[in-house]
């Protein structure tokens, strides 16, 4: 119900805490609007509590390939040589978001689309959307192509099961100076299972990587190793993967004429309907 009506777009539990991590995209222009709703989870008592961290960038990493043995299926990880490696990323850049972008149903439904399944050619996402082949490809070229910066690749089939044979690990940081973050950014770009960074230009730092069962002690180890070399704590979130969902764009938040939208007493009416409903089924 949230991606529904509150701009969630993805969320995950974690596996030791009785907690969820939950990603967002919330419009600059209803920030406020959006803290005020979350306040209104706490006070229906929904959530017990909250912690918010703004991402100021946020870059999807290329997979490692050279880690893996494409003819055994399967990860070949030589842990030393992957602590040798000084091949550094791209820096980061920070992007305020426009209160006002240049965009308008049609490209919010092509991008959702796309995110649904980007191997399509636009002219059949626009025979889905009902909307001939000559509008789309306008609406593609002069708003959507340009707010695409990077791509990702899912593995598709795996479903909840094989989901149980990953471990997610969010490792965030806090306060970094330049060189701290520059080094651990180093690090994580040449791990195997990196598979997103974001941060603030304050210092804050988040990084999201999916390990193998397999591999999950000895790539905590290798992290715990090369990490306690630049910062003195740092917090480790264990997420069950099994237990997650991600979400589009949020498209039911937007409309022709106004823009984004969120009505926090329209979304809060929206969600204790789901809790009564779920009570009822319990009772």
């Amino acid at each position: 119900r949230l991606a529904r009506v509150a701009l969630l777009t993805y969320y995950s539990r974690e596996i030791l805490q009785n907690r969820y991590i939950a990603n967002f995209t919330i419009p600059i222009a209803l920030k406020r609007d959006f803290y005020a709703f979350l306040d209104q989870l706490v006070k229906e008592k929904i959530i017990l509590e909250y912690k918010i961290e703004a991402v100021e960038w946020i870059r999807n990493i290329a997979l490692r390939s050279e880690y893996y043995d494409f003819n055994e299926s399967r990860w070949d990880i030589d842990w030393e040589k992957v602590g040798r490696l000084k091949e550094p990323p791209p820096a980061p850049v920070p992007a305020e978001p426009l209160r006002n972008p240049d965009v308008d149903l049609i490209d919010i439904l092509l991008i959702k689309e796309l995110e649904l399944q980007a191997w399509r050619s636009i002219a059949e996402i626009g025979r889905k959307l009902g909307i001939n082949d000559r509008t789309i490809r306008w609406h593609y070229d002069k708003h959507v192509a340009s707010l695409i910066n990077s791509f990702f690749v899912h593995r598709l089939g795996l479903g909840a099961k094989g989901l149980t044979k990953l471990v997610g690990l969010i490792h965030e940081f806090h306060d970094l100076s330049k060189t701290q973050l520059d080094h651990i950014r180093l690090l994580f770009n040449n791990f195997p299972f990196t598979w997103n960074e974001g941060g603030r230009d304050n210092g804050y730092y988040r990084v999201v990587s999916t390990v193998p069962n397999e591999h999950f002690v000895e790539a905590l180890q290798f992290l715990n190793k090369h990490l306690a070399h630049h910062v003195a704590k740092w917090q480790t979130y264990t997420l069950d993967l099994s237990f997650s969902c991600s979400y589009t764009i949020p498209y039911e938040n937007f409309k022709d004429k106004s823009g984004w939208f969120f009505n926090p007493e329209e979304a809060m009416e929206s969600v204790l309907e789901v809790m009564k409903v779920k009570k009822i089924r319990r009772s």
